[in-house]
């Protein structure tokens, strides 16, 4: 069975072909409610991620009314979703989902007047519990990444393994890592590459390249 999204509430990361509609194989992240955790604001950046949660809030707020282009495309065992939240001609919120049967990823940007302020991605992967075939395993990676001035300020990386029936309560009680060096380029380059994707209104090229 192929996974079904629901891009603006709930996005689904992984589906077992054999799965009915109340599988416990599909993982389902409130990405709108989850992405942008409380960080530890000590520190410089305090100020400037109080103001990313603002506009990251504003652009949650504003979804049912903006605009919004959906692309879907699948090949070779893969599938995709794009959706590309606009106002008044600019994109405010990209967010792209790819993968298979076992496994997907997910990744949100988010723009102030076209400038990237804030990045969520979250993988995801399933497995039969090798000690009971009729329980499943979920392994979720999210990370965080807080933008300004063309730099990441603060990048945050939480991780569970565990039975699919844990998931949600041991994935919000995960304690976050703080990352150290993270590099912004290959994120915007990225974006430039979705861009181009909502340019031409055709996903697959760029799932299937």
């Amino acid at each position: 069975m192929k996974a079904i999204y629901t891009l603006f509430i709930f996005l689904s990361f992984f589906a077992c072909k054999e799965a009915n509609s109340e599988n416990k194989h599909i993982h389902k992240a409130n990405i709108e409610a989850s992405a942008l955790e409380e960080a530890d604001l000590a520190g410089d950046t305090s100020v400037i991620i109080a103001k990313i949660r603002t506009q990251y809030q504003s652009i949650k707020a504003d979804s049912a009314k903006d605009t919004h282009q959906i692309l879907e495309a699948e090949c070779d065992g893969l599938f995709g979703n794009a959706s590309f939240q606009s106002q008044n001609g600019k994109i405010r919120k990209i967010s792209y989902l790819y993968g298979s049967d076992h496994g997907g990823i997910t990744e949100e940007y988010y723009f102030q007047d076209e400038v990237l302020f804030f990045i969520f991605v979250e993988e995801g992967s399933w497995m039969f519990d090798p000690n009971d075939s009729e329980k499943t395993i979920d392994e979720v990676i999210q990370t965080r990444y807080y933008v300004d001035n063309n730099q990441i300020i603060r990048a945050m990386r939480k991780q569970v393994k565990v039975p699919t029936a844990e998931l949600e309560k041991k994935l919000s009680s995960a304690k976050n890592e703080i990352l150290k060096g993270e590099k912004l380029e290959e994120w915007q380059k990225k974006v430039q590459e979705l861009r181009e994707v909502a340019k031409s209104k055709k996903l697959e090229p760029y799932l299937c390249k």
